[in-house]
């Protein structure tokens, strides 16, 4: 999770968020904590808005069998909106400090060629990268959004198979990964995905932690006294591989 983008920040303000609103039974504390880690998030990334869904869903969640008063919509509501405030005093600093709210949207479409496409979903040929007529790089950045879209499918079928009731809470963070799906694809379909991969990291972190807690999949768990020969020598490959990289992007190489 060390990277040298935001992309790190951002995971970080999401588990936050996660592991402070489950905690019902410190209320005051948890709705402070998850406001500071929605803010972090919206703050640090423009793609972290529709995160701020994520006190909602839970609420839905643990109420769905029985009546609740309004007002705890409403403060739910309340902790929400106060989340998105990373991005709005983003926004706010922008208009103040160079008068245009939306500087960067301005930038990327000037630096980057970005044009939101928001029904960009809906139309198969951003699905199928082109192999003959595109790099290396760019194909696999093209390759995230068919992967992806895979996960999805397999992850919800699982849930599906799993539980009897689909709203779980695993279907929560489905719902939010595919939220980040969405504004990820719609923003980045007219500019070939270029970055995808470091975009949809958050996402695959999320559909990580759904296969930890269902036991979709199970961690491996080594012990350094039994590795060989050979495993040290590809772990110690994979360092040294790890700096040469590092050096050429310091260096100016990008595709490092």
């Amino acid at each position: 999770m060390v990277v040298g983008y935001s992309e790190s920040v951002f995971i970080s303000g999401i588990l936050g968020m996660i592991y402070w609103y489950r905690k019902r039974d410190q209320r005051k504390l948890s709705f402070f904590m998850t406001v500071l880690h929605g803010i972090l998030v919206t703050g640090s990334r423009l793609v972290g808005l529709p995160i701020i869904a994520l006190p909602f869903l839970y609420e839905f969640y643990w109420n769905q069998n029985r009546r609740i008063k309004s007002t705890q919509y409403i403060i739910t509501l309340g902790v929400s909106l106060t989340c998105s405030l990373g991005c709005l005093g983003y926004f706010a600093f922008n208009y103040f400090k160079f008068d245009k709210w939306d500087l960067p949207f301005i930038v990327q479409k000037i630096g980057w060629g970005n044009k939101p496409r928001y029904l960009a979903p809906l139309y198969p040929k951003y699905y199928f990268p082109d192999v003959f007529n595109t790099g290396l790089i760019d194909i696999l950045h093209k390759l995230c959004i068919p992967v992806f879209f895979i996960l999805f499918v397999v992850t919800y079928q699982k849930l599906k198979s799993i539980n009897k009731k689909l709203y779980s809470e695993s279907f929560i963070w489905l719902m939010i990964a595919v939220l980040f799906y969405y504004v990820c694809f719609s923003g980045k379909a007219e500019n070939n995905m270029y970055g995808m991969i470091r975009y949809m990291l958050p996402g695959y972190y999320l559909l990580l932690l759904i296969g930890f807690k269902e036991k979709l999949i199970r961690p491996a768990v080594y012990e350094l006294k039994k590795w060989s020969i050979l495993e040290y020598i590809v772990i110690l490959g994979f360092g040294v591989l790890q700096v040469i990289l590092m050096s050429r992007h310091l260096n100016g190489d990008p595709v490092s």
